[in-house]
């Protein structure tokens, strides 16, 4: 025999605690659910806007019967895209939050499909464009504040217990899993547990052929007097041998096992993945973009900063006045930074202290730096001082979204300290990126801080996209409004 020690608790009352019996409702019922919902909520929209329009506003024909029609079909169009696309499934239900992009997406395509078929049905004079607009913006706004309220009903009912949406029997190691953690991480996505095992066994304990009939008995045992769904395994990878002998014997159950990655390998799997000469690799470092993402790329920063330089140009000319006669030196103040591949460039800035530092020794910042002009004080808290970054970003030294870059000193001095501090320069370096709308802009007075910024950084590389540009730039507008760590 075998010291592995199986300790079997057959009911969440010896170590999770008590927890009720919740009513079980299954994936695809619950998408239903949503789908419904979205059907409803949007074919009352339509019908609002359209009674808000002719009745309160005035303009058009009041059409109860023609509005519910189109609102069910605007309704019916989205549902379908957003079955396609797969943000029905259960995961993304109840992460509205991080799922903001695809809804919009969504969103958008719909009204291009609802509009291509009024096009093609030649009855687009018939829709009040006053009332599609209205409801095109307003109930965007409303449908997914209704789901992100659905996902928090739902998420509260799943921790509670009362609704669960499979059951399941769990062997876990506790050196490597908390029960209590386990079982909270479990329930908040709508498994139950039924019945458990922890095993506090090593790869040394495992003897070659040895088959814990155990728990299969103790298995078998739960599945004739409880609903089970699945089996899962939180095992420590480096015990194959262990992981093999209950893979062998629980081959010999009508429900599915799962083996969970754990915490040394997790991250690794959880990054992009590809096959290789029919080998299944893992891509743990993202190398620098394809040469068609930085084309893409390019053509945003070169469009975007020509608008902004044509926009804003009055502004800019108004901050180098101001500047010039607000105190002695030159306008724009210049400084040597590294760009992509860590070539140094120039940096434009509107100059806003009394001191240009550009040497080995630099002093970022700080909150009433005396050093900070009484104008350029003005410039910092608003980030105009910024603006002539923009010319950086033509020049092709900068981009609009990237890490924002760093003095010299900075980056020679961190690259000691942060280990992936340098990764930074996989990617031109921006005007505003990932961190700062995050609220990590401004001084890193401490090691902390320039590791989260560093951490923010490196996620925007790996997981680049266009549209997560495009969301950076929005959402750097609406920050720069109240940002307390620009000064």
């Amino acid at each position: 025999m075998t010291d592995t020690k199986f300790t079997e608790i057959s009911e969440p009352i010896a170590r999770f605690g008590a927890a009720k019996r919740g009513v079980f409702l299954s994936h695809a019922l619950l998408s239903i659910a949503y789908a419904l919902g979205d059907i409803l909520v949007i074919s009352v929209l339509f019908l609002a806007a359209h009674t808000f329009h002719t009745l309160v506003v005035g303009v058009g024909i009041f059409d109860p019967t023609d509005a519910i029609l189109s609102g069910l079909r605007f309704a019916t169009i989205f549902a379908a895209i957003v079955l396609i696309r797969g943000n029905y499934e259960f995961g993304r239900l109840l992460e509205p939050e991080g799922q903001l992009r695809r809804f919009a997406q969504s969103w958008m395509l719909t009204f291009l499909v609802f509009a291509w078929f009024a096009f093609l049905e030649k009855n687009a004079a018939d829709f009040s464009r006053g009332s599609v607009l209205i409801f095109w913006v307003s109930g965007g706004v409303v449908l997914y504040g209704f789901r992100k309220s659905a996902a928090n009903w739902l998420r509260a009912r799943l921790e509670s217990n009362e609704i669960n949406l499979a059951s399941a029997f769990v062997v876990y190691d506790g050196s490597e899993w908390s029960g209590p953690k386990l079982s909270a991480q479990l329930r908040s996505g709508g498994i139950e547990i039924v019945g458990q095992f922890e095993t506090h066994s090593t790869l040394s304990d495992t003897k070659e052929g040895h088959v814990p009939e155990a728990v299969l008995s103790a298995i078998m045992a739960c599945l004739q007097s409880k609903r089970l769904d699945a089996v899962y395994l939180f095992l420590s990878w480096q015990n194959w041998q262990e992981i093999n002998s209950l893979k062998s014997v629980l081959q010999q159950l009508p429900v599915p096992v799962y083996l969970f990655a754990d915490p040394v390998v997790q991250p690794s799997l959880a990054s992009r993945r590809q096959t290789v000469a029919g080998n299944l690799a893992f891509q743990i470092e993202r190398g620098p973009l394809t040469e068609n993402e930085q084309l893409a790329k390019r053509l945003t920063d070169i469009a975007a900063a020509t608008l902004g330089l044509l926009v804003l140009s009055p502004l800019i000319i108004m901050a180098a006045i101001a500047v010039k006669l607000s105190s002695p030196g030159p306008v724009l103040f210049r400084q040597r930074r590294k760009g992509f591949g860590g070539k140094p460039f120039d940096i434009y800035k509107f100059r806003t202290m009394t001191v240009e530092e550009n040497g080995d020794e630099v002093k970022q910042a700080s909150r009433n730096d005396n050093r900070v002009t009484r104008i350029g004080r003005i410039l910092r808290r608003s980030s105009i001082d910024e603006l002539p970054q923009l010319l950086n970003v033509l020049k092709g030294d900068m981009s609009m979204v990237g890490p924002r870059p760093h003095a010299v000193a900075h980056d020679n001095l961190y690259d000691r300290k942060i280990g992936a501090y340098a990764f930074r320069q996989h990617v031109k370096p921006g005007l505003t990126g990932w961190a700062q709308i995050h609220g990590l802009r401004g001084e890193t007075a401490t090691d902390v801080l320039m590791a989260k910024r560093v951490e923010h950084d490196l996620w925007y590389i790996n997981n680049w996209s266009w549209l997560l540009d495009l969301q950076i730039m929005l959402r750097t507008a609406v920050v720069l409004l109240w940002d307390k760590n620009a000064y």
